[in-house]
């Protein structure tokens, strides 16, 4: 239960990122997305990161093409590679 309500408290919280490109500048990525993001960037797929999240796969797919339509790119590595370049700290192998 408290999994499930930590999972639901991430959806609420937004914030801008600040980016390097100004293409990408101020880019709202919720906490959620983030942290698909973030499971993904370690070399998870979709449906692990579902199940890390108490999400579904369509839910994690969702927020990466969410992702990609803010970022104005076209597939996940893109997405992910700008981030790594943003934010080396988080998103470190």
């Amino acid at each position: 239960l408290r999994r499930s309500l930590k999972a639901m408290a991430n959806y609420t919280n937004l914030f801008t990122v600040s980016l390097k490109n100004p293409e990408h500048v101020n880019a709202r990525i919720s906490q959620a997305e983030m942290n698909c993001l973030l499971s993904l960037s370690k070399g998870k797929t979709a449906k692990e990161t579902a199940k890390d999240l108490f999400i579904s796969p369509r839910t994690v797919n969702t927020h990466i093409y969410n992702i990609k339509n803010r970022l104005n790119v076209c597939s996940k590595e893109q997405v992910l590679n700008i981030m790594r370049e943003n934010f080396r700290q988080l998103f470190s192998s």
